[in-house]
């Protein structure tokens, strides 16, 4: 391990002091009996009702704009409603009203913004089902703790969903958003069997909810056809026993949607049928759940010469009129049509065949098999948990990483250094690196500031400059409030020069203008814990800072620390720690006593630690502070530890103070 004397190369002015904007209400009234449509307005109790009223009358518009208009009104009553901001957004993408998400988004944030009205709470609970569809599993089973959570924290909880789900969180509109209203408008306009799921939808709504369209499809009514009933019940003498397993085939309705995408493996298939044969129009396990409990009576059985409950027969018929879509319903199918093959004597006149069923032990065998595996072990479920034209789009890549520390003079602050790599060919990526200039092309990281509402109260814009590594710093005041911290990165290029002879030149774009590139910007998420300490009688320690030394070339002026933020790293590569303490004890002699200690813990997918893997712990580290603050840069080397997740642990003694601080970071070693 190596330390290192430099401290940060220089602190950054500090470049916000937090401010929450003042709100001037426009004063809305009550709407006098003679209000001209287009124009009506609301007291502040019953805003979301009028509203309404007037979407009843088929005056969606007017309503949109006096919700609009009452925001001011129940703003400064201090009233959040946010069935206004959730109605906005419904009836603005049911009537594709594309002119209008830039505010249907800010209606939204604003209605989950603050203590909801009492009125709201089924709104409230409504939206957590609607967000419960699209969430991962692991997830989904931590909202489940919101149920008995207050409107006020399930709505903080929301909020922070659609704001850290905005796949361009500088501009007005939440696209995510819209697309996710966008998809239950044609959810409610084409799957309503039944109108049973939180959509108002059936169970094809949520899974176009969580996946959209799907690439391949295919519906009809399952059921034996007469060539084959006569196949397996073949003979004159038998058309009794047809008769009798008609009564048992019910013909349920399916559908099957095929998706191209959600695994890597191989198509991923939802079934969606009449459950019971006769039952709800349902997503379903398997084709078990579609065949009538009469037909699995003993009852059954004797209805038909072959001495098999009825239940068998129509699972053979059920799956070939699958096995169309292929999958495992083909492999089924053909499994099936061998084992009844090998009872059913078979010509080439399918008419005069004659034959019994197979044993009632091996088609129930079967049954099971294939009832365990639709229930505990479905092929090729999916892999991820949505598809989405902003989710899992390719970004522009960034590294952010939050450091708490103080000034000089005490005052708590938040040092945030972020690192990118514009998404670009890898002719102009190889231009980039080795040019350190790329014409036409630049890249900026914003940082946004929300309070403890998530309202935006601040916003910093920094262009990035491939001579200082593509690191941007931020220096905020780190106030005592729960705050929420979004960092972005974002490569945009020069609008192209306008045609003299193009017609539409004259609309064009100055040529100096800059325009975002068609890649996503890149976006990471922070929540500070408590500010640091400023008491000078506590010992205190900022968090820690990991990533790599500066690549050679760079340019460390203007940066707060020569160092390049990762928490990936490659193994070849030193893993740099830096850290700062303060209000070190001093004895009389001015002499100091503080000892570090350090640890590369190796821990599983689960945080948990691994014993396959050892860990790594330096000897004990004294320190050799100047004064009562010290700002200390460690190179540590991992070349000989093995790829995957660690946790790295630092400890710091002060033995004058009879004080110890531990500071914890996560790495992942790639190779």
């Amino acid at each position: 391990m190596r330390r290192h004397g430099r401290g940060p190369a220089r602190w950054l002015p500090l470049a916000l002091g937090l401010w929450v904007p003042g709100v001037l209400p426009a004063q809305v009234e009550g709407a006098p009996a003679s209000a001209p449509a287009g124009r009506q307005d609301a007291s502040p109790t019953d805003a979301y009702a009028q509203g309404m009223a007037l979407v009843g009358e088929g005056r969606w518009r007017d309503a949109l704009e006096f919700w609009e208009r009452a925001r001011d009104s129940l703003s400064a009553a201090g009233v959040q409603d946010p069935r206004i901001g959730l109605g906005f957004v419904e009836i603005a993408t049911a009537n594709d009203a594309s002119d209008l998400y830039d505010t249907a988004t800010e209606m939204v944030l604003w209605g989950l913004s603050g203590s909801p009205v009492d009125a709201a709470s089924n709104a409230v609970r409504a939206e957590l089902e609607r967000i419960r569809v699209i969430l991962p599993e692991d997830q989904r089973r931590e909202w489940e703790s919101l149920d008995d959570a207050s409107d006020e924290e399930v709505v903080r909880r929301i909020k922070r969903f659609w704001v850290e789900k905005d796949p361009t969180p500088t501009t007005p509109e939440n696209e995510r958003l819209i697309e996710h209203w966008s998809r239950i408008r044609e959810a409610r306009g084409r799957f309503v069997q039944n109108t049973r799921s939180i959509i108002g939808t059936d169970d094809r709504g949520l899974v176009y909810l969580r996946f959209g369209e799907p690439d391949r499809s295919d519906h009809g009514f399952l059921g034996a056809s007469e060539q084959e009933m006569r196949l397996r019940l073949p003979g004159a003498r038998h058309s009794a026993d047809r008769a009798n397993l008609r009564r048992y085939d019910v013909s349920p309705q399916y559908e099957v949607w095929v998706y191209d995408s959600l695994n890597d493996q191989g198509f991923t298939y939802f079934l969606f049928g009449n459950v019971d044969g006769t039952g709800p129009f349902e997503l379903v396990d398997g084709v078990h759940q579609l065949i009538p409990p009469a037909a699995r009576s003993a009852a059954s059985a004797r209805a038909t010469s072959g001495g098999v409950p009825a239940e068998h027969y129509l699972q053979l018929f059920y799956y070939q009129d699958l096995s169309v879509l292929g999958g495992h319903f083909g492999r089924r199918f053909g499994e099936l049509e061998r084992l009844w093959n090998s009872y059913t004597e078979r010509r080439r006149s399918y008419v005069s065949a004659t034959g019994a069923a197979p044993q009632e032990s091996e088609l129930e065998a079967l049954e099971f098999r294939f009832r365990d595996e639709d229930t505990y072990n479905p092929p090729n479920p999916p892999q991820v948990p949505v598809l989405s034209e902003f989710e899992g789009r390719a970004r522009d890549e960034i590294v952010a990483q939050m450091v708490r520390t103080l000034s000089d003079d005490g005052v708590p602050l938040l040092v945030l250094l972020s690192a990118s790599a514009p998404r670009l060919t890898a002719d102009f990526r190889s231009a980039y690196r080795q040019e350190l200039a790329l014409p036409g092309w630049t890249m900026r990281h914003s940082l946004i500031i929300r309070d403890q509402d998530l309202d935006e109260v601040g916003r910093l814009v920094r262009p990035v400059d491939p001579r200082q590594a593509d690191v941007a710093s931020f220096v905020i005041r780190h106030v005592p409030q729960p705050l929420h911290l979004t960092v972005t990165a974002q490569t945009f290029q020069e609008a192209p020069e306008a045609d003299p002879d193009d017609p539409e030149a004259a609309n064009a774009p100055p040529s100096d203008t800059l325009v975002a590139s068609r890649r996503l910007p890149g976006q990471v998420h922070l929540v500070p814990g408590a500010p640091l300490d400023p008491d000078t009688t506590r010992f205190e320690m900022s968090d820690l800072l990991t990533g790599t030394p500066l690549p050679p070339g760079i340019d460390p002026e203007g940066l707060v620390y020569d160092v390049l933020p990762a928490r990936s790293l490659w193994r070849r590569d030193p893993l740099r720690i830096y850290l700062e303490l303060y209000h070190i004890g001093r004895a009389a002699d001015g002499s100091s006593d503080v000892r570090a200690r350090f640890r590369v813990v190796p821990i599983d997918d689960d945080g948990a630690v691994d014993p396959e893997r050892e860990a790594l712990e330096l000897d004990q580290v004294r320190l050799t502070p100047r004064g009562s603050t010290y700002r200390e840069f460690f190179d540590i080397a991992l070349r000989d530890q093995a790829v995957g997740r660690y946790r790295l642990e630092v400890e710091v003694t002060d033995g004058l103070r009879g004080e110890t601080l531990r500071r914890v970071a996560e790495i992942r070693l790639v190779d």
